[in-house]
């Protein structure tokens, strides 16, 4: 509980222990707002390396030691005590502000005050050469007040989370969701999963638990998880009432569809299609991804009809909705992030195309796809990532130099 007399506009906040690199660009990106406005760094030291510490003594106003205990809420919440903003912002030390500029113009507004929670866009990147990503709206600021507490072991939120709320302009860019390997993929996840699995048999009707459990899952790619924890999570929003169920209901509908789809149980899928798609029990932005998986299981069994009426809803969804810059913070989430990224409308269109198209310049580029495809994964394979990264770019040149289109698998 923070009673502190508040001798700052804001205190931005930050959990130390990762690697000098990432953790100095990430408080060099905050040079700009702490220069500009009555702010302090405050940073909480959860297991620094004698290097990465002496970084953080560069820049930090106030440096504070916590021994870590499995548990992120408990590191925010003493950070949180140690405030002497009236305003509390935090980000992760891999996180760098694309646009710092932005926070420093909101922070000198009239109203800065009169917001309870706020947040940003985190800009998560999908390969270490920064070219494909996606952006999703983040909670990551709020008012100081005795009531204000962070919950949550992993993937905390901040409570109250209620009240004027505003999405900031302002990009975070985040390379934490690439990895070199699958096997590094798979041990971050599971860090995560024991204690989300706490959290859930603690709090069984908060549905941001079984939510990022399902993130977790699809992650690594444990689809039979995922479809039985999704299948289990719609069941149980039928029988809570509270403004979030829709929002959670269509996120975990959009992961048994992915689950289905990877698992290649299509006739489900598109059974689960049908079910949703004329349904007001979940949002619009839900029905999208669900008609995208529908859309690409439809081509790959050459039923075309039915190809065109999903791909036509996809497409109209995508005309209506993509713009909506704080959607997928009102409508979804985990799943829904990248239902209108441009590899995905890409696609669709062009199963359009090839639907009237000749199928024999199609064959022929499948047949070249799936041989550079396989060398792309022999050298992931064997770590050459780099390596990888450029015979992608090399296929998408040849295929579209060859056949006058986008390749549809890059």
């Amino acid at each position: 509980m923070n009673n502190k007399p508040k001798t700052k506009l804001l205190t931005i906040g930050l959990l130390c222990c990762g690697r000098a690199e990432t953790t100095e660009r990430c408080l060099k990106s905050l040079m700009p707002i702490r220069k500009a406005i009555d702010s302090e760094i405050q940073v909480v030291d959860t297991g620094c390396s004698p290097e990465t510490r002496a970084i953080v003594e560069k820049y930090a106003d106030e440096i504070f030691e916590f021994q870590w205990c499995n548990d992120f809420a408990a590191a925010r919440n003493f950070q949180l005590d140690q405030a002497n903003g009236k305003m509390f912002l935090f980000l992760d030390d891999d996180e760098w502000f694309i646009e710092p500029q932005n926070i420093v113009s909101f922070f000198k507004g009239k109203d800065v005050l009169n917001y309870v929670i706020g947040g940003y866009f985190q800009r998560n990147y999908q390969d270490f050469e920064g070219k494909e990503y996606t952006d999703i709206e983040v909670i990551r600021m709020c008012k100081v007040t005795p009531e204000t507490h962070f919950v949550g072991k992993v993937h905390e939120y901040i409570e109250p989370k209620k009240g004027n709320t505003v999405i900031m302009s302002v990009h975070a860019g985040h390379f934490g969701y690439v990895y070199t390997t699958q096997e590094d993929n798979i041990k971050h996840s599971m860090r995560n999963i024991p204690l989300l699995k706490e959290m859930m048999a603690e709090d069984p009707d908060n549905f941001r638990w079984s939510y990022q459990l399902a993130q977790e899952y699809a992650g690594i790619d444990y689809f039979e998880d995922l479809l039985e924890l999704c299948k289990e999570s719609i069941a149980r929003t039928y029988q809570v009432d509270n403004n979030d169920v829709k929002r959670y209901r269509g996120s975990f509908a959009s992961g048994q569809a992915l689950a289905l789809f990877n698992l290649q149980r299509w006739d489900e899928a598109l059974e689960l299609y049908n079910q949703y798609i004329a349904s007001d029990e979940i949002y619009d932005l839900a029905k999208a991804k669900i008609a995208l998986i529908a859309t690409q299981i439809l081509f790959l069994q050459e039923q075309y009809s039915d190809c065109r009426i999903t791909a036509d809803f996809y497409l109209t969804a995508y005309e209506k909705l993509a713009k909506i810059q704080d959607l997928t913070f009102k409508q979804g989430g985990v799943f829904l992030m990248d239902v209108f990224a441009k590899k995905f409308v890409d696609s669709v269109r062009l199963y359009l195309v090839i639907i009237d198209s000749d199928p024999q310049k199609f064959d022929e580029m499948y047949k070249l796809e799936e041989t550079i495809l396989a060398e792309i994964k022999k050298l992931e394979a064997e770590g050459n990532i780099k390596e990888a990264a450029a015979t992608k770019e090399q296929l998408k040149g040849i295929i579209k130099n060859t056949f006058g289109i986008e390749s549809l698998h890059i």
